[in-house]
């Protein structure tokens, strides 16, 4: 079953919602990547991949591979929080 989606950020964190509801987060303080409420109630699992210190541009860079892993969505850098911006221009 392939889920509608959209991208939304402030800047600073990055949300992932699906037509069956929130399935990811990136912030300051974490990545939440998890199942969509379907396979929560199905299987009883929702982290697919979480984390729970200060992240980096190396975590947005495992947050865009996790999506694309775990449900086929590519995030582009164009959601990339302003912080990491410089930092992955190379200046």
């Amino acid at each position: 079953m392939s889920l509608e989606y959209e991208i939304t950020t402030d800047g600073t964190t990055v949300w992932v919602n699906s037509s069956d509801g929130a399935i990811a987060r990136f912030g300051k303080n974490g990545i939440d990547i998890h199942c969509s409420l379907g396979e929560m109630v199905e299987f009883g699992t929702q982290c697919l991949q979480c984390t729970h210190q200060p992240t980096t541009v190396d975590d947005w860079r495992a947050f865009q591979d996790g999506m694309l892993k775990h449900h086929g969505i590519s995030v582009s850098d164009g959601f990339m929080p302003k912080r990491f911006k410089k930092e992955a221009n190379g200046s």
